[in-house]
């Protein structure tokens, strides 16, 4: 059995950034404790951890090597109870914790070397790409939360033919898309396009508690049609009560799609949540507490998240 949470983050970038993370917000970053939560409640725990560009500090290729080789550092450090997935054979091996690695905004691939690009994310272990984080980039327009000030007001949607070569070379790298971060008309512009895979790895149900990065029906729908995976997040912007959580959960429920959520954090971030949510143990408890069929319960904290990384990798 397993926890599988496909947005959070980890102690990569340079101080003091972990060490505001940990103070101000009470979040975990260090692999060691996701080994003991993994120990304590006897489950295997995969994450999905979000690598940044942060300009001037850990920008472009080179600054995701430095993350990396910190990452793997740290890896060894832990004596084999911490491994990184790269394929399904990865997946099914012996861990405790799992890293499924993905990069958070493309603004930084150059225009004209998309697929060299890709070609070395996927060398280095990337296995998912935001093409849009929350800054308007080449690739299309951005969603406003939180708002960017030079980012337009008109929502423009996706650059057709930089995002047709990119999403081109993520199919062929077999990365999957995460629509979060892109705004209404780039999120629905993305359909038209072939790809790999697709989800949305943290975000919310508008429908529930409508906010800019809330997924409507629409979104919902295709998703679901096309096999993909939706993570909710129990931040405070989507989910300012531990209730809305359960709300959104059975809001899918409803529509028969089960199948199609899981968690999706962004646990090690700037994220305050509710009570009942504020780390994975609670997390844990607060979903086992619902009125759901234990199976159901199951798909929601791994099985559905699972499939999607057994048709992705």
């Amino acid at each position: 059995m397993y926890i599988i949470d496909l947005h959070s983050h980890l102690n990569l970038l340079p101080f003091p950034i972990p060490f505001i993370m940990e103070k101000f917000f009470s979040h975990r970053l260090k692999l060691q404790d996701y080994i003991n939560l993994s120990k304590k409640l006897s489950r295997k725990i995969i994450i999905s951890p979000a690598l940044y560009n942060v300009p001037g500090i850990h920008f472009g290729i080179s600054g995701l090597r430095r993350q990396i080789d910190f990452l793997k550092k740290e890896i060894r450090q832990t004596e084999g109870e911490v491994k990184i997935i790269y394929d399904q054979k990865d997946l099914k091996s012996d861990f405790e914790v799992g890293l499924v690695l993905q990069l958070e905004s493309c603004r930084w691939i150059p225009e004209n070397n998309i697929d060299k690009t890709i070609l070395e994310l996927k060398s280095l272990g990337i296995r998912g790409v935001i093409p849009i984080h929350f800054k308007d980039n080449w690739l299309g327009k951005a969603c406003d939360m939180p708002p960017f000030p030079t980012n337009s007001k008109t929502d423009y949607g996706l650059n057709q033919t930089n995002a047709y070569k990119f999403f081109k070379s993520c199919k062929e790298n077999k990365l999957w898309i995460d629509l979060s971060h892109m705004s209404y008309k780039s999120i629905a512009d993305s359909y038209d396009l072939d790809h790999h895979t697709i989800c949305m790895t943290h975000t919310s149900v508008q429908d529930v508690f409508d906010t800019p990065r809330a997924m409507c029906l629409r979104d919902i729908k295709e998703i679901h049609k096309r096999k993909g995976f939706v993570g909710l997040c129990p931040a405070k912007r989507f989910t300012p009560k531990t209730k809305n959580y359960w709300e959104m959960i059975q809001y899918f429920i409803d529509l028969g799609y089960e199948d199609t959520l899981g968690i999706g954090t962004d646990y090690g971030s700037l994220i305050k949540t509710d009570k009942g949510l504020e780390d994975y143990e609670k997390l844990f408890m607060s979903i086992e507490k619902i009125s759901l069929d234990s199976e159901v319960k199951e798909k929601i904290l791994w099985k559905n998240a699972y499939r999607f990384l057994e048709k992705t990798l």
